[in-house]
């Protein structure tokens, strides 16, 4: 029942399946031999400080585009035409 191909594919299986274990389970040895550098470090709420920081940043540039264009109509430097609608 069991062939040849299955022995050998089932002991290299087991092989690789060994070594893993070796090398991810035993952090000390690895980061001894260095085969797997640590963990990088992470910034704690990385996501939210980047989407705070971006929606603060729009936010605040869309409020000075707003009142910058208030301003050049109230002063009449720049005043957009009604045919303009197009």
């Amino acid at each position: 029942m069991n062939s040849p191909l299955v022995l050998l594919l089932r002991s290299r299986y087991m092989a690789v399946k060994a070594v893993h274990e070796a090398l991810f389970n035993a952090k000390t040895a690895v980061h001894a031999n260095k085969l797997v550098e640590p963990e990088p470090f992470r910034i704690p709420f990385g996501i939210a400080k980047l989407a705070l920081v971006t929606g603060g940043s729009m936010y605040i540039g869309g409020m000075a585009a707003k009142h910058a264009a208030l301003f050049l109509e109230e002063n009449e430097i720049f005043v957009p035409d009604e045919e303009d609608d197009d």
